[in-house]
């Protein structure tokens, strides 16, 4: 039913003016009531804005009217049918409405001048100006392309692919809240985000737009973020099962890893991506078996076991490297040396194993990407001293400058793990398992 359509009363009821409406408002009157009814009004399009007053619309239905009349009679003492004869304007009976229209004119303008300095990615307005928030304190306006917050900090927006996030998330309504900044560049310029009350969206043309948030988040900062070892989130937060105990806690993936939060203790802890390279062979009567573990942070582990079947002695040199080296000619490499006796030793030490550990190893840390799918070449040869190493590595591998890491060096630490997990692998999307180590230093327990 529209205002026209709507029931006249049975009695006449003598015209009020306005200004006689407005002495009859006491400055401090509470009139919360009045002002939310109001809000709801505008929000629903009953209540128009035109030239800085607010009056009720054509559209306005007949029970909105009655919340409406009771909201006024109990503010002013003005009756559900003067209301209609009259139609006294709503911001002059109500000091809060009043305050309301000069906070959306001074929005308005905001809303325009940030509209105007951003340019035309925004595309065209989609709604009005609206309240938001809490107590309806926030204005903002929402555009084809994204929107524009009035912040207490300042004015805001939101667009493109980090603002379809935003959305899928339920905008200022969702746990994200409103923006505490515009869109922006990371430090290096590889990536874009924006800031919420309640966490972040980053977006790379590789990944696309992902949020984190709360504990997570705070951790990844703590590292560094986007220029962390674990690179920009790949995944939003999501719930999480640990494969090896079944705890349960929340996670978010990273380029090279993932973050996780347990709920039985509050804890985080860091998953960084990691790879295990295998080999075995063999050299006259030695023969060998290899591993080399590496992770994105750069820790590394080199273990192995070499034997001697053969009647005489052998000095023997174990080097394994990635094969990957940067645009220097840079390759990482560990080695070992030692001395296997023969048959002819009379009971000296035929066999030998070696384990050896290295952390945040810049090599591997800068070059993860390349390094994790480039396999590794391991080469083995009987009675050659150190000084042929680079002879030894540099076979069908041209090298510039060799990066030489003796294991013996970092053996004050040890190896934790290993860990049985899932990640989320980057090239696919897909959950997949990813057996996980951990250096430390001798004098720190293990994760549990």
């Amino acid at each position: 039913m529209s205002i026209n359509e709507y029931p006249k009363a049975d009695t006449v009821v003598p015209e009020r003016s306005t200004t006689a409406a407005i002495s009859e408002v006491h400055p401090a009157m509470d009139d919360t009531i009045l002002r939310n009814v109001v809000f709801a009004g505008i929000r629903t399009k009953q209540i128009e804005i035109k030239d800085g007053t607010a009056k009720l619309s054509n559209e306005a239905s007949a029970l909105f009217v009655s919340r409406l009349a009771a909201a006024v009679r109990e503010s002013i003492g003005i009756t559900h049918h003067e209301l209609y004869r009259s139609r006294i304007y709503i911001d002059k009976v109500s000091p809060s409405v009043a305050e309301y229209l000069r906070e959306l004119k001074a929005a308005t303008s905001a809303i325009e001048e940030k509209y105007t300095h951003v340019g035309g990615f925004l595309g065209n307005p989609v709604t009005d100006v609206e309240f938001g928030g809490k107590d309806y304190a926030i204005p903002y306006r929402k555009y084809e392309g994204g929107a524009i917050y009035v912040m207490p900090n300042g004015t805001r927006e939101v667009h493109g692919a980090i603002y379809r996030k935003y959305v899928v998330l339920g905008t200022e309504a969702g746990f994200l809240g409103f923006p505490e900044t515009d869109e922006q560049s990371t430090v290096l310029g590889t990536g874009r985000f924006n800031h919420f009350q309640g966490g972040s969206i980053y977006w790379t043309s590789q990944t696309g737009a992902w949020e984190v948030h709360g504990a997570i988040r705070n951790k990844w900062w703590q590292l560094d973020g986007d220029r962390s070892d674990l690179g920009y989130p790949i995944s939003d937060e999501e719930g999480w099962t640990d494969p090896g105990n079944q705890s349960t806690g929340r996670i978010s993936h990273f380029q090279r890893g993932s973050i996780v939060f347990r709920w039985s203790d509050s804890s985080v802890q860091v998953l960084h991506d990691s790879v295990v390279l295998a080999t075995s062979l063999s050299s006259s009567s030695v023969t060998c078996s290899a591993e080399l573990w590496m992770n994105s942070a750069g820790d590394w582990r080199y273990k192995g076991h070499m034997h001697n079947s053969g009647f005489v002695g052998f000095n023997v040199t174990v080097v394994s490297t990635p094969r990957f080296q940067d645009s220097s000619g840079n390759i990482f490499a560990v080695n070992v040396e030692r001395h296997l006796d023969g048959t002819t030793s009379f009971g000296g030490d035929r066999d030998d194993d070696w384990d050896q550990v290295g952390s945040q190893d810049t090599f591997i840390r800068d070059n993860w990407d390349f390094i994790r799918f480039a396999g590794m070449k391991t080469v083995m040869d009987v009675d050659t001293t150190f000084g042929d190493i680079v002879q030894l590595i540099g076979a069908g591998l041209p090298i510039a400058v060799v990066v030489l890491f003796l294991g013996a060096i970092f053996g004050g630490g040890k190896v934790c793990g290993p860990y049985g997990r899932m990640r989320r692998n980057p090239e696919t999307g897909m959950d997949e398992p990813n057996v996980s180590f951990e250096v430390q230093d001798k004098g720190t327990p293990c994760p549990k």
